[in-house]
């Protein structure tokens, strides 16, 4: 009776009955007459047959305990258990009747779950991508097959370790579901397991009852991604290596005077121009006039992407009149002033849409407007004179100067917001003086230019190209090109002499050869034949010196002693 009492106290509903060796009921309790949805007093007299016709009573009396289901027409499932006893030595039985429609329906729905969770595990099981979930305290509560074979984590790990576990050991190195148990929030890491792979792993929450229970987590294998993505890298890499490559050898070919160069300056230039072609940022050139940076400018965007998608404008900043460098560089619209066309006008900025626009000259811009440049620089737009509409913008800043910025900074004339914006990349080309070995190569590249032009063939004498050599330059390329130029049209024979220099330039001969120990600046006496031999010797010691690694090793070249060779250095000051 313990048993029965105990099941009565969990809930469990029981009914008790007592019947005789006749099989008559001689008791019964209230919750047996319930099961049954019978009144008590009614049960009381009646054969425990009449009851339940169902059961093969000769069969049951036969055993000492037996239980028996019985399932009604209206649904409800009872466990009859036939119990035989002695009471004062008269045998008497004991039905216990127990109502299982509840806890049937409970197995029945369990099994259906069941069923259905084997059949969700096996649909994960055969995903490639791993899956993880974990209750609200990350103990892991179900993983597939998938997420074993990315992470190199046994079952028998993963569940023993709770994911502040596996991060606490160093087991992985960060985790998508111990945010969400944090925040309630999705969340998504990078992986790295120790099977050795790396994986995007994309955390999501799970809640019960508005309350969260379970933390998710989807793992995807990036190790093949990330192999893809570094064998398209170095594919991209070798693009550019080549397409700088192609860049180079056609830009030998279009641009007369590239490379043109044996001075290490101008090629560690070269070299960082080809750099910053590639990318979209404002560039400086500083540099005294005539330096070349005004063909620097078409270089650049001759090698950029910038030069099969739009074209090359360039304005002189010194040049315009401080009323009009406005409307020449942001254009006007019909009616913006007086004079104005009735079109209107379309400026700098907006002509080199998707290619260069140059501003020479950049110190010379009045200080009003170098606001709306700086406007027009950093939010790719402007208006016209007089108009209203954005006009976008999309081109690469190149800015000249042979001003000091610094300078017009401290004296107020030029804006340091705008200096900082164009000074991204800066570039300073050195002056003709400071590089001399490209004195010779630029000039010979100049004359073979002006004699097809000319329809010469002139040649330079070994005194002019001394003069060449020696000559401070101070209008550096274009001073160069202009007197090379002049010379070859004045020229009345074929072989270019030092006194067409002259004429052309302000220098006299003394000042054209520092090492000559002549006095004279007659041009006649100068050429005397010790001048001629004089002038010949310093040359080829000055080039033996620059081909040979040491002293000793010109002097033996030139098969003279050492102190000689410093003797007539010193002397032609080399």
């Amino acid at each position: 009776m313990s048993e029965i009492q105990s099941a009565n106290d969990m809930g469990i509903a029981l009914g008790t009955a007592f019947i005789d060796d006749a099989f008559f009921i001689k008791f019964a309790d209230s919750q047996f007459s319930h099961l049954l949805q019978v009144e008590r007093a009614e049960l009381f007299g009646k054969k425990i047959f009449e009851l339940f016709p169902e059961i093969d009573w000769p069969a049951v009396i036969k055993k000492t305990n037996v239980g028996h289901r019985i399932c009604r027409e209206n649904g409800q499932i009872l466990i009859v258990n036939f119990i035989k006893i002695l009471i004062k030595s008269q045998l008497e039985y004991l039905i216990v009747l127990q109502d299982n429609t509840y806890g049937e329906n409970i197995v029945e729905q369990y099994n259906f779950l069941n069923k259905q969770f084997q059949g969700f595990t096996q649909m994960l099981d055969r995903l490639s991508d791993g899956v993880y979930i974990c209750d609200a305290s990350g103990w892991p509560i179900y993983w597939n097959e998938a997420f074993t074979a990315l992470s190199g984590l046994d079952s028998d790990y993963l569940k023993n370790k709770t994911i502040y576990d596996a991060l606490r050991k160093g087991i992985v190195n960060n985790s998508c579901v111990l945010p969400v148990l944090e925040t309630q929030q999705p969340d998504s890491a990078c992986i790295t397991y120790p099977s050795g792979k790396t994986c995007l792993a994309s955390g999501f929450p799970i809640f019960v009852d508005g309350k969260l229970a379970m933390a998710f987590g989807i793992v995807r294998d990036l190790t093949e991604l990330i192999l893809l993505q570094k064998q398209l890298e170095k594919q991209k890499y070798l693009t550019m290596t080549y397409r700088n490559k192609l860049l180079e050898v056609e830009s030998k070919i279009s641009n007369k005077y590239s490379f043109v160069t044996h001075s290490k300056a101008m090629k560690d230039i070269y070299n960082e121009v080809l750099r910053v072609s590639e990318v979209d940022c404002p560039i400086l050139l500083r540099g005294e006039t005539g330096v070349g940076k005004d063909f620097l400018a078409k270089f650049i965007h001759d090698i950029s992407k910038s030069s099969r998608e739009g074209k090359i404008i360039s304005i002189n900043c010194g040049a315009i009149p401080e009323n009009l460098i406005e409307s020449e560089l942001f254009g006007y619209e019909k009616g913006a002033f007086t004079g104005a066309k009735k079109e209107g006008k379309a400026g700098l900025f907006e002509l080199a849409n998707n290619g260069t626009a140059v501003l020479d000259e950049i110190g010379d811009m009045p200080l009003h407007l170098q606001i709306k440049l700086l406007n027009c620089i950093q939010d790719k737009g402007f208006f016209r004179v007089g108009g209203t509409q954005v006009v976008n913008f999309n081109a690469r800043i190149i800015a000249t100067t042979n001003t000091d910025l610094e300078k017009l900074i401290d004296q107020g004339k030029f804006r340091l917001d705008l200096y900082y914006r164009l000074n991204v990349i800066t570039i300073e080309i050195p002056p003709l003086r400071e590089r001399r070995d490209d004195i010779l190569p630029i000039a010979q590249k100049f004359l073979d230019e002006f004699n097809r032009k000319y329809n010469r063939t002139c040649y330079y004498s070994p005194e002019s190209i001394g003069f060449l050599l020696n000559y401070s330059w101070p209008g550096n390329i274009r001073e160069l090109k202009n007197v090379i130029e002049r010379v070859v049209i004045m020229c009345k024979q074929d072989s270019i002499e030092l006194r067409a220099f002259e004429k052309s330039t302000k220098a006299t001969i003394y000042s054209l050869h520092p090492y000559l120990n002549i006095k004279t600046t007659n041009i006649e006496e100068c050429q005397a034949l010790k001048y001629q031999t004089e002038m010949f010797e310093a040359s080829y010691i000055k080039d033996c010196l620059n081909s040979q690694k040491t002293l000793e090793d010109a002097a033996v070249y030139l098969g003279i002693d050492r102190s000689t060779l410093v003797r007539k250095k010193k002397k032609y000051k080399l």
